[in-house]
């Protein structure tokens, strides 16, 4: 009886011991080329184009198959809370590249609260004015970090008083990002677009003249989820009529805060 006793106490301890075979759970793991380590249940595959995983938090990554170097399955114990941190790591569209990747294509726009002073024969004015923007713009990854991009239509809005205008213009811009941490990218950018626009004055409508701009903006894009990016930056743009840059240039100084958000494909 005690040795019965014995033996059905020590089969309980190791029944019951993380590491059993009988309370073992199998996840699927996939290896990346580029490092990364992706943890939970494939629920799609393709063979030669993709396939989708399922992470404990509920997540879905999808990875082009070039993207994967291999697949295997493991143990759940001890691994499912590094998971979802190491698939946050190295995010990927749905071709299965990293954000800033030659071919990745970035969809967005911003808003923008801009400063201009009005710069009159060389000199600039003493007074600002202060305006509010909506910028869309598209970008596209020709190298790993390098890309061109443009936005298309850019809107500006002003108010006092009884004046009131509206600019409006297009830019395009060439621009660096680098990954300094798995989900913020610093980036620098340069632009040279076109503004034009109108304002009203006591009921009086008048046009601008054409204005040529060149300038740059600095900030950083912040990873959110697989494909999002929330972006921070502030620019700095000098503007000419008739694209007249020199000692007598007449245009605007124009410094612009813009907060945006966008998708990478």
């Amino acid at each position: 009886m005690r040795v019965s006793l014995r033996f059905a106490a020590v089969a309980v301890m190791v029944l019951s011991r993380p590491g059993s075979v009988a309370a073992q759970q199998l996840q699927d793991v996939v290896y990346l080329d580029n490092g990364g380590v992706v943890r939970g249940t494939v629920i799609e595959r393709i063979p030669g184009e993709q396939l989708k995983i399922r992470t404990a938090d509920g997540s879905v990554f999808v990875y082009g198959m070039d993207a994967v170097r291999t697949m295997t399955r493991e143990p759940v114990a001890g691994a499912a809370a590094r998971m979802s941190r190491r698939a946050e790591e190295y995010p990927q569209g749905a071709e299965g590249r990293d954000y800033a990747d030659a071919g990745v294509i970035e969809i967005g726009g911003s808003g923008s609260f801009t400063r201009d002073v009005f710069v009159s024969n060389g000199v600039a004015a003493e007074s600002s004015a202060m305006s509010i923007g909506i910028s869309p713009a598209v970008s596209v990854f020709v190298a790993d970090g390098l890309y061109l991009g443009v936005s298309p239509a850019s809107l500006f809005y002003y108010s006092h008083g009884d004046t009131t205008s509206m600019s409006y213009g297009a830019v395009a811009l060439a621009g660096y990002a680098i990954r300094m941490t798995p989900s913020v990218f610093p980036f620098l950018e340069a632009d040279a677009g076109y503004r034009g626009g109108y304002y009203d004055s006591g009921g009086t409508t008048r046009t601008y003249d054409p204005d040529v701009s060149i300038g740059g903006r600095a900030g950083f894009k912040f990873l959110v989820g697989q494909n999002g990016l929330l972006t921070m930056g502030a620019s700095y743009q000098m503007s000419a009529r008739n694209a007249a840059f020199g000692p007598t240039r007449s245009g605007y100084n124009t410094l612009t805060l813009s907060f945006g958000w966008s998708l990478f494909l």
